[in-house]
């Protein structure tokens, strides 16, 4: 029940995306912690404390957070490396099957390309 919860409130938030381009999220959506606990039902969520100088890595999935800082001085800084592996929700196609296609049609079309240049020189020689 939650992913179907999960991927209507995605859905949602997508056409508000959509419509309402000042939001600022640059593509990551925002929820509130009433939102959460309205919407999915989930009153409880998973604090993980580390000592200052330690590196998280973490899987992700589903909605997350930075945590609150605890100030020792007037600085916090905070450095991510992060990166993108998920293909568009709603495709009926799966992305990894859709690659090997997508090389195809380039090298097809630079095949071409080079083909129509070459007659085109050809009358120049």
């Amino acid at each position: 029940m939650r992913v179907q919860s999960s991927i209507i409130w995605e859905y949602k938030e997508s056409l508000l995306a959509c419509k309402n381009h000042s939001r600022g999220y640059h593509g990551a959506f925002r929820i509130s912690e009433n939102d959460i606990k309205r919407s999915f039902k989930l009153n409880k969520s998973v604090t993980c404390k580390v000592p200052e100088g330690t590196l998280v890595v973490a899987n992700v999935f589903g909605f997350h957070r930075r945590g609150d800082v605890s100030l020792r001085g007037s600085e916090v800084s905070r450095s991510s490396l992060w990166f993108q592996a998920r293909s568009y929700p709603f495709s009926p196609f799966p992305l990894r099957a859709l690659s090997g296609v997508r090389t195809y049609i380039a090298q097809s079309y630079r095949k071409r390309e080079y083909k129509q240049k070459l007659s085109k020189h050809k009358g120049d020689l």
